[in-house]
């Protein structure tokens, strides 16, 4: 066999080697994204029931805030939890964005980036602690009144407001002005965009363990990949 002709032998032989490698990598990925799809489907429509969960909490909230209206306590402790609502919406949505990027496959650091915002999921909570302190004070406000305004007066006469000579919205008013601020400022912080921050890293790991915490930072170094950091 001349050398020429071995020469294109070895190149038709490498050729069908690629094909066949390249066929191989495709099934398993092929194979990979259906596992993922199939244990991510149940959080999807988990995350979507969620989302028309506090969607319609919201409504009802503004329905309650135009009937009292829209100033006095009721209406204050309704503003309230219009932004605890409000913030679960943007969570929940967040999730579904990223559910829904892992189910339409990107390329990889888009999926890995994904996978990471949805393990640390659990982080949201802990996000919220400080605003469901004065979220919680403003439900027993509100729950008994609005009941009330459809008619079941499953209370009674039961008014937190009425009964406590006005102590309880005054105590209210006291979590509102400092929680509140508060609460939004440590919302904004504890995620990867500040998890070079010493404080944050040791909140994210007591708070939610070390799998949340290498999420995070596993999120932050693939989107300072993608930004070309």
């Amino acid at each position: 066999m001349e050398l020429d002709e071995f020469k294109n032998l070895w190149l038709l032989d490498e050729a069908k080697l690629d094909k066949i490698i390249r066929l191989s990598l495709s099934t398993l990925g092929a194979i990979q994204e259906q596992k993922v799809r199939s244990v991510l489907k149940p959080l999807y429509w988990q995350r979507a029931i969620e989302l028309v969960f506090h969607a319609a909490a919201i409504v009802l909230l503004g329905l309650f805030c135009w009937r009292h209206g829209g100033g006095g306590p009721y209406s204050l402790s309704a503003y309230m939890l219009l932004l605890l609502y409000g913030l679960l919406i943007i969570h929940c949505w967040n999730q579904l964005r990223s559910l829904w990027g892992i189910r339409y496959g990107k390329d990889v650091v888009s999926i890995q980036s994904a996978l990471a915002k949805i393990r640390s999921s659990r982080l949201a909570w802990v996000r919220l602690s400080i605003l469901l302190i004065p979220a919680m004070l403003s439900f027993p406000v509100v729950v008994p009144q609005g009941l009330r305004d459809l008619g079941w007066n499953l209370f009674g006469k039961f008014d937190i407001v009425r009964d406590t000579n006005g102590h309880w919205w005054a105590s209210e008013a006291v979590a509102f002005i400092i929680l509140i601020p508060l609460g939004t400022w440590f919302y904004g912080m504890v995620n990867h965009n500040h998890i070079q921050k010493s404080w944050v890293r040791k909140l994210i790991e007591g708070a939610a363990g070390k799998s949340v915490l290498k999420a995070m930072v596993c999120l932050k170094e693939l989107e300072d990949l993608q930004q070309g950091k």
